[in-house]
């Protein structure tokens, strides 16, 4: 039997998506009276590669970023597509894309994107993602959508990254950070030893906004985050 709530907050996301999809002036056109139309569109600008498959779709844990949410992709060539529900996969490091007539969901191919955003249900933002080269434990070099956390002269960035318990079935965060200074990604572990370390971190200036501020930074996100923003904002004073 079909969820009723669920149903109506599905309506209300689609409703939300017609509204953000003219937020942006260089966009492709996204009408929600003809999503199969603008599914095939998309399939044949490369936009969405397949139909998803969730290989874990029994474990328990967060494996996603959000619920389906109204979001908005930006391409290589610096075009928009906006209007569309979008999810994120943690596991597979994928963007997906609903279907609005028959709830199927496609893979937004990755090689074409640059970026994509998801917004609450207030239309602010929840996350903000950019595709970028990393070097990842037990992966490698390879692909990977970021959040934002803060950016300036030095960026703050975390892989919203999950792994199996298969023992469990359920999935378990890895999350792992970077620092971008100067076109370069470097990872850093959430402790103020690993930031101070950091390549491009002046130590004096660091230890001076920790201390002033009184940042724990070990194992919190926010902290870490507030201490690379007040970094930047003395940078540019």
């Amino acid at each position: 039997m079909i969820d009723v709530v669920y149903m109506k907050r599905l309506f209300f996301l689609l409703v939300t998506a017609c509204f953000c999809a003219g937020l942006h002036s260089q966009q492709f056109e996204c009408d929600c009276s003809e999503t199969d139309g603008s599914y095939n569109s998309y399939f044949q600008n490369l936009l969405i590669s397949r139909e998803y498959n969730n290989p874990i779709q029994h474990f328990r844990g967060e494996q996603f970023f959000n619920v389906w949410a109204p979001g908005n992709i930006t391409m290589v060539n610096g075009e928009t597509v906006s209007g569309m529900l979008l999810r994120y996969d943690k596991y597979q490091d994928q963007v997906l894309w609903l279907r609005q007539t028959d709830f199927k969901t496609g893979v937004i191919n990755k090689s074409i994107v640059s970026g994509f955003d998801v917004y609450h249900e207030d239309h602010q933002l929840a996350g903000s993602f950019i595709r970028k080269k990393i070097n990842s434990p037990g992966m490698g070099a390879v692909d990977a959508y970021l959040q934002i956390l803060t950016e300036g002269p030095v960026g703050f960035y975390v892989f919203r990254n999950v792994v199996k318990a298969i023992s469990v079935s359920r999935t378990v965060d890895n999350n792992l950070y970077y620092l971008g200074i100067d076109s370069n990604l470097y990872p850093v572990a959430l402790r103020r030893k690993s930031l101070l370390r950091s390549p491009g971190i002046d130590k004096d200036i660091m230890k001076g906004i920790i201390r002033s501020n009184h940042l724990t930074l070990y194992q919190d996100e926010a902290d870490f985050t507030k201490a690379v923003y007040l970094y930047n904002e003395s940078l540019m004073q």
